[in-house]
């Protein structure tokens, strides 16, 4: 079955300013859970859409049809938030 590609939004400013903030070792900024979570929402196809702006990401994912979540990614004084 195939599955629906995800929605992304986003300006060229903002996905340059992501690729520059990424550029640090980032995943030593989450524990090991919240990484492993992340993992398995994107390898089991959750993640319905990605909204980039200047200084923040918000990622759509689902865990069913009617189950559908969001998370805020914030670039705060070198280093992410999250909402």
């Amino acid at each position: 079955m195939l599955s629906k590609e995800p929605t992304r939004s986003y300006n060229s400013e903002s996905l340059e300013n992501w690729f520059q903030y990424i550029q640090i070792d980032w995943e030593a900024l989450f524990d090991e859970s919240a990484l492993l979570e992340g993992r398995n929402l994107y390898l089991a196809g959750a993640i319905r859409g990605v909204e980039l702006t200047k200084n923040a990401a918000t990622i759509h994912y689902a865990r069913s049809r009617k189950e559908v979540f969001y998370s805020i990614l914030d670039w705060v004084d070198g280093s992410f938030g999250v909402r």
